[in-house]
């Protein structure tokens, strides 16, 4: 009588294979979040400044940023919330991007007339020109 091998893969051998493909993902899932939130952060710094290039158009046509705000679109980014401050004397203004949902763990920016810029990771709230450090890391 002659043995029959059956041909395929036991039940132990693809559970291996499952907790090693686990295991895989288990450390890739932190990293990849953190690429996306770098990301999502730098396609925000870029709208930042694209909505700066329209508030100095704004100021170079009215010598002032009275008004000013009107004419910022929305932000195409629903990862952050735009909030802009002119200051009384509508010769300056500071622009705060808040990060909401997932976001918020790569922290808050803010961009000024002048063109100085901070994020604070630690702070998803705000943070300070000068105090904190700039996006160039």
């Amino acid at each position: 009588m002659q043995k029959q091998y059956s041909q395929g893969f036991s039940l132990i051998e693809l559970m291996i294979v499952v907790v090693i493909v686990a295991i895989i993902a288990a450390l890739a899932y932190p990293s990849y979040t953190r690429q996306v939130q770098a990301t999502r952060q730098s396609a925000m710094q870029g709208e930042m400044m694209s909505y700066a290039s329209v508030l100095e158009n704004y100021r170079a046509q009215n010598f002032s940023y009275e008004n000013a705000a009107v004419n910022v679109p929305p932000p195409a980014n629903d990862n952050y919330v735009i909030n802009l401050v002119v200051a009384a004397d509508f010769r300056s203004y500071v622009m705060n991007a808040v990060p909401i949902g997932q976001q918020v763990e790569a922290g808050a920016m803010a961009l000024n007339e002048r063109g100085e810029n901070c994020v604070d990771p630690d702070d998803p709230a705000a943070c300070v020109i000068g105090t904190d450090p700039g996006w160039k890391k």
